[in-house]
């Protein structure tokens, strides 16, 4: 109820920090091929750079958002997506 819907749906939670009046979440995008993609012969090949967002205040906290999205590579193009 507290996080994004896009968050739970398309990223797995790995851990939480607590840093002072900070609290970091980190979040890595599942493996399965996104959909938009499905017509494409996807591999997972690692990850873009982790971005941070700054989200609403929690409870008097600040709270930042480290989200790490997959590099997918098309098998047919070797084209990265």
């Amino acid at each position: 109820m507290i996080l994004l819907t896009v968050l739970v749906e398309h990223f797995d939670f790995k851990k939480s920090e607590q840093i002072k009046e900070q609290l970091h979440l980190y979040f890595e995008e599942k493996s399965e091929q996104p959909k938009e993609f499905s017509s494409l012969t996807l591999t997972s090949k690692g990850f873009y750079n982790e971005i941070t967002v700054q989200d609403f205040l929690l409870r008097g906290q600040f709270v930042f958002l480290h989200i790490k999205r997959r590099r997918w590579t098309d098998k047919n193009t070797g084209q990265i997506r």
